[in-house]
């Protein structure tokens, strides 16, 4: 055993797991230590206008780049991924400019659908929100092709102490709904120049877009026209997923209990953050060479899912039988419903962390168009079983623990679905070289 242990930190891929989660644990250690403060300048109904707002620009970065930043890891030559690179670029651009004209015509019919006429005058950020989340999908990607995981550990942890350090600084003098939408507005740009600014090798990334050869953009468009096909609805459809019980908990029972439904999903996502997003950032790269190499994806597969399921068991199921007295002490009393809703939400969540290393395996396996199905599925089940219980019982307690339970039973499959196409492709593999 105690030769075990050095053997296994001195493997590449648990080395830069432990590289990226621990950057990850310091910056959520200190979104955890800020978040007390927070919830005591801020009220949930300014939590609730918060939630709809990164709702929707969530919904929008889906698409903002046709997800073909995702692809950035996959081709062998450089200069390839400098044209996905560029291609991505311009499709933010030309998204947000889109964007402000649905805005301009759209805009309040929205908020008036939503219940959430508060983010009326802050829409606006929306392009912006969207144009910096596509930077930043292009900028992580390449940093996940680089292999570059102590830049981004550290780069999460200065990002999070800005961003709570202005929640809590801006919200001393305006603890209102506008101060949070506005950080949130920018989070993403922030990182993306923090991204930038603190590797040297990023140069390369960024001058590659002042080329004046574009010829070879339109030749990977078309060559990873699956992602725009099938994993930019795959994407959209996700986000309107996930994004749905905010809006139809706004739109049904107003911003505040909407505010206490967004902590109650925050605080639970904060493994996810921490360790699930860690693994997938290492396991994508690794899974994309080890079918180009011939090896057992699926086995590799297993491997991080029941990882993760056993480092997950705790926090999640901890949640569950004590997560209403726990949100009472630390966020303050006030927040109490917020634990109720997160003890059903714990369940559910746990099968969405360790479906991480599923969902990063569909692109090694080509498998858009499953996930697409899956994701259209998901999305009619969840809100066709919200309106049903809605309808029955007019409370949002029982709408969540729908939610959640359905979502244990989905995420399950796109495990097992994953983990088959994963088999499948090894064994095909393995019959052509032999």
């Amino acid at each position: 055993m105690k030769l075990g242990i050095p053997k296994l930190i001195a493997r590449p891929f648990v080395r830069n797991v432990a590289t990226v989660a621990s950057g990850a644990a310091a910056a959520q250690v200190i979104a955890t230590i800020a978040s007390p403060f927070i919830t005591r300048l801020y009220g949930p109904e300014a939590f609730g206008a918060l939630g709809v707002f990164n709702s929707i620009v969530s919904v929008a970065t889906s698409v903002t780049c046709l997800t073909y930043p995702v692809a950035i890891v996959l081709p062998k030559q450089d200069s390839v991924a400098l044209e996905l690179v560029r291609l991505s670029v311009v499709l933010a651009l030309v998204s947000s400019v889109v964007a402000m004209l649905f805005i301009l015509f759209l805009g309040p019919a929205l908020a008036e659908v939503l219940q959430a006429q508060l983010i009326l005058p802050y829409l606006w950020f929306v392009p912006v929100a969207m144009f910096a989340g596509g930077v930043l999908q292009v900028t992580q990607q390449w940093m996940l092709r680089r292999q570059a995981f102590q830049t981004t550990a550290y780069v999460s942890v200065v990002q999070a102490g800005a961003i709570n350090l202005l929640k809590i600084v801006l919200g001393y003098f305006h603890p209102i709904a506008a101060t949070l939408i506005i950080v949130a507005a920018f989070d993403a740009l922030l990182q993306s120049f923090l991204l930038v600014a603190a590797r040297v090798r990023m140069s390369s990334l960024w001058t590659c877009l002042s080329s004046n050869t574009w010829g070879g953009e339109l030749r990977a468009a078309r060559f990873y026209s699956d992602f725009p096909v099938f994993r930019a609805p795959q994407g959209l459809v996700n986000a309107v997923a996930l994004g749905f019980p905010v809006f139809a908990i706004s739109a049904a029972f107003g911003p505040v209990i909407t505010g206490h439904y967004v902590l109650a999903v925050s605080v639970l996502a904060l493994p996810t953050r921490l360790i699930g997003k860690s693994v997938a950032d290492v396991f994508y790269p690794r899974i994309v060479r080890s079918f180009q190499n011939g090896e057992n994806g699926a086995e590799h597969l297993v491997k991080a899912t029941g990882a993760l399921s056993m480092v997950g068991l705790l926090p999640f199921f901890a949640v569950f039988f004590i997560g209403p007295w726990i949100f009472a002490i630390v966020f303050g009393q006030e927040w109490r419903i917020s634990g109720e809703f997160a003890r059903w939400l714990a369940i559910a969540q746990f099968f969405f962390f360790i479906a991480r290393p599923a969902v990063v395996t569909v692109s090694a396996v080509g498998a858009q168009k499953m996930l697409l199905k899956f994701e259209l599925v998901s999305l009619i089940a969840r809100v066709g079983l919200f309106l049903v219980v809605v309808l029955a019982w007019d409370d949002p307690l029982p709408a969540v623990i729908a939610l959640s339970l359905a979502n244990v039973f989905l995420y399950s499959f796109l495990i097992y679905g994953t983990y088959v196409r994963a088999k499948s492709w090894t064994e095909n593999a393995d019959k052509k070289a032999g």
